[in-house]
């Protein structure tokens, strides 16, 4: 459901950018309620260009959007590795067992 509406809400800030672009760009005149024909020509056209503009977007961002998600599955699992292996040598070192040499018996006091 959460899906659904970032969906919409998308798509309203869409058509809303659109209206006010074109509408900028195409709407000269005021004093009628009735578009003439240049603005007819001006809004399709802007309405078209922004359309496929934006369908472009989408194309090269599914195109790219799985080698970003490979790359960050990767990236999650090096971090997972490398915090694996800190754990495992903390959990060794806290065993008392030492990373150094033994000292020889001649250098151990007698006592």
């Amino acid at each position: 459901m959460e899906a659904n509406i970032r969906t919409f809400k998308d798509f309203l800030q869409m058509y809303n950018l659109l209206s006010h672009t074109c509408f900028k760009r195409c709407i000269d005149n005021l004093n009628s309620r009735n578009l003439d024909s240049n603005e007819v020509k001006c809004v399709d056209d802007c309405s078209e260009k922004f359309i496929r503009l934006n369908h472009r977007f989408m194309a090269i961002y599914v195109e790219h959007q799985q080698s970003l998600v490979n790359k960050r599955i990767k990236e999650a699992e090096m971090a997972a590795e490398s915090a694996k292996v800190e754990v495992e040598e903390n959990s060794t070192n806290t065993l008392g067992i030492s990373e150094h040499k033994p000292v020889p018996e001649s250098q151990v006091p007698v006592g």
